[in-house]
Parts: structure tokens; sequence; C-alpha cells
């Protein structure tokens, strides 16, 4: 018995450090923009999923779920604000 819950420990503490691992890896990754830089319009009404989302569908960012889940975990899901932004390479 004791042996099951050791190796169940373990299973789930490999899991949880590959996700912490790979989810601060995915946040410090760039911005999938030319050199040049992007526009990109935020508009009224749009929900922060809806952005994230658009980002990941013209492949500007990889994994939507963790930006999503960074926002919400960080009370940043409500902050979001309308209007036109400059997208730089350099951004993560």
């Amino acid at each position: 018995m004791m042996k099951k819950f050791v190796l169940s420990f373990i299973a789930v503490s490999v899991v949880f450090v590959w996700f912490i691992s790979s989810y601060h890896e995915v946040l410090e990754t760039k911005l999938n923009v030319s050199a040049d830089g992007l526009e990109y319009s935020i508009k009224s009404g749009s929900s922060l999923s809806a952005v994230i989302y658009d980002l990941a569908n013209k492949k500007i960012i990889e994994h939507p779920r963790y930006l999503l889940w960074y926002a919400r975990f960080n009370g940043l899901a409500n902050t979001m604000k309308t209007g036109d932004y400059y997208l730089t390479s350099s951004l993560t």
C-alpha cells in the first residue's frame, strides 16, 4: 500500500513539475511577429478569450490556454483595454 502511495506521489510530482516548467517556458516565448512588428486592434466588447484565441489563430502566440490561465490567475482578466496596439517580436 505504501509503495503505491509513494509511486503515485512521484508520478503526480513529475507531472506537476513538467506543467510548471512548460507554463513558464510558454510565458517567456516571444511573439511570432515579423521584425517590422504588427498592428493589432482590440475592439470594444471583445472578451479576453476571444482576443487570445484570435492571436493563436493568427499564429502570433502558441498555447492560448496558458495565457488565459495566467491572466485569470493573476487578476488580469478584467483589465484588458480596447484600442490599437503595436506588437513587436521582442514581446513575450
